[in-house]
């Protein structure tokens, strides 16, 4: 499953929040850019995210995914490939004869 940034955020604002304008220096467009390549740059530096893959089947687990749901998808995703395997053994086999 796929999180959109707004997926994320609160629907309404926390009780008794209160909004005012942004203040110089953060009403320039430049200083902005260079606040957001900051930012990203510390998220890619400092952030770790670590999914589970299996290789040899070509799952990549979502990060929300726990070990016994990606563990209940690699076996399912085992079992389509021994039938998959097995049809095919079938039709090489029904072909010969």
């Amino acid at each position: 499953m796929h999180h959109s940034n707004e997926d994320l955020m609160d629907k309404t604002p926390v009780a008794d929040a209160r909004f005012a304008d942004l203040q110089a220096p953060l009403t320039g467009a430049k200083i902005l850019r260079a606040l957001e390549k900051d930012f990203l740059d510390y998220v890619y530096r400092e952030v770790e995210l670590v999914v589970q893959v299996n290789k040899a089947l070509g799952l990549i687990a979502q990060p929300e995914t726990t070990k016994a749901e990606f563990r209940a998808q690699v076996a399912e995703a085992s079992r389509e490939a021994r039938e998959d395997e097995v049809d095919e053994a079938k039709e090489k086999y029904l072909k010969k004869i």
